[in-house]
């Protein structure tokens, strides 16, 4: 898999403890890309971080202000729920979204920055997480985020 946890700079930020910033570039429109994030029934294909997981619920209000609220449960059973608030919403170019761990309230609340980038005949997906509150928390993103982006790539084909 083709993806970079991104050392340098992007737009001014870097990864650092409380910054994630991952590319991986999809050999797809960026339509296509850009719809996988917004649709309840292509999430459940792809939104979770390693096999034998499953996604239950999904429920989104995709609009500047929506709320959105996943469900995921690990291959043990264990029940994991994400949720927060749409900041962003360019069709086909950027999403931006609050990211809160409602079990978990120590997480407190971050931010998820999607740019989508049209290379023609592929995309490249810029995610940028931040305000992490250790780098603890940024790894364990880190590590699901690479599983979902994995997982998103073999959805779209």
């Amino acid at each position: 898999m083709n993806l970079d946890v991104q050392p340098k700079e992007t737009k001014g930020m870097v990864n650092d403890d409380q910054t994630l910033i991952m590319r991986k570039t999809f050999p797809y429109h960026q339509t296509e890309v850009f719809d996988a994030w917004i649709q309840p029934e292509s999430i459940r294909l792809w939104f979770f971080p390693r096999e034998g997981w499953t996604i239950g619920l999904v429920r989104m209000d995709l609009r500047v202000g929506g709320h959105y609220h996943i469900e995921m449960s690990s291959a043990t059973g264990e029940l994991f729920t994400v949720e927060g608030t749409y900041l962003v919403v360019e069709p086909s170019q950027a999403l931006s979204f609050t990211w809160r761990w409602p079990d978990e309230p120590a997480m407190g609340e971050t931010r998820v920055d999607l740019t989508f980038i049209d290379n023609e005949t592929s995309t490249e997906l810029v995610l940028v997480h931040s305000l992490f509150p250790t780098k603890e928390a940024r790894a364990d993103h880190e590590w699901g985020w690479e599983g979902c982006f994995k997982h998103l790539e073999a959805s779209l084909r």
